[in-house]
């Protein structure tokens, strides 16, 4: 039988199942950093999802829609959010801006850059978005990590 979610531009793979996964009720509001890992394993384990991991490593500094994901993940639209939820435990958006937070932890200790340019680096839009994530998922404000990484 035929999966009409899937998307006609990308064959679906053959060599895995999908089938017994459960949702994760870890992060129901994104979670903490330290979740971020076990996510990371979980895209691991499908190939869809792998794809897209490796495509937010490499692009997250950039708009990444949620229109753009399902392509790369190669589902429908209209499925990906909740394909998306029940393999990995979170959205797509909530694990994304976990990716952009790390990124920024990452910046903010290996050079003294502003906030700003954190912000914008990483690949949010608004400081007022950056700040809000940070401080949900490491419980400090950008300015609180930065006086806490830097020499001095």
């Amino acid at each position: 039988m035929t999966d009409l979610r899937i998307s006609p531009y990308f064959p679906p793979e053959s060599n895995y199942s999908e089938q017994g996964s459960t949702k994760s009720q870890e992060s129901k509001k994104g979670g903490t950093m330290s979740e971020l890992d076990g996510t990371d394993q979980k895209l691991d384990h499908y190939p869809r999802l792998k794809r897209l991991r490796e495509y937010v490593e490499q692009s997250y500094s950039e708009p990444i829609s949620l229109e753009k994901a399902a392509g790369i993940a190669a589902l429908e639209s209209s499925y990906f959010s909740s394909y998306f939820r029940a393999k990995v435990g979170i959205t797509f958006t909530g694990w994304l801006r976990q990716v952009r937070v790390k990124k920024a932890m990452a910046l903010m200790k290996a050079r003294d850059f502003s906030i700003t340019e954190v912000a914008y680096e990483v690949g949010f839009a608004d400081l007022t978005t950056f700040g809000r994530a940070f401080k949900k998922h490491t419980l400090k404000t950008p300015r609180e990590f930065k006086k806490s990484v830097l020499p001095g």
